[in-house]
């Protein structure tokens, strides 16, 4: 018996991703911050940013050594998997969405969470 996980189709996430990724990067690319640059919400963004994609590169690497040789074997429900179904998808919302205040703004880092989050779930 073969245990293999089987074929996924990834024709919708790459659609999605081709037709998202340049409204994503002219926005990043042609929009400045409404904050000042000295102002303390400016700063106080780019912390929380930076904050969400450390959480996201710590909470990767801890899925990722959680569940070691053990994918397609059995079903792992302890460690991050024990809070959600798929913490690698979880930790990557979360670091999309500190990119985008990383870059001072609430509207992409908000955006770019719900995008990840559509995009992990076609």
């Amino acid at each position: 018996m073969d245990n293999r996980a089987p074929f996924v189709d990834q024709t919708g996430r790459i659609l999605f991703l081709w037709l998202s990724a340049p409204v994503v990067l002219l926005s990043i690319v042609f929009t400045r911050t409404a904050w000042a640059d000295d102002f303390v919400v400016g700063d106080t963004m780019e912390q929380f940013g930076v904050v969400l994609i450390f959480a996201c590169i710590a909470g990767r690497c801890w899925a990722a050594l959680h569940i070691g040789g053990k994918k397609n074997d059995e079903l792992v429900t302890s460690g991050p998997y024990r809070y959600t179904r798929n913490p690698l998808y979880l930790f990557s919302c979360l670091g999309l969405a500190g990119a985008g205040f990383l870059l001072e703004s609430v509207i992409l880092g908000v955006v770019l969470f719900a995008l990840a989050t559509t995009l992990f779930s076609l």
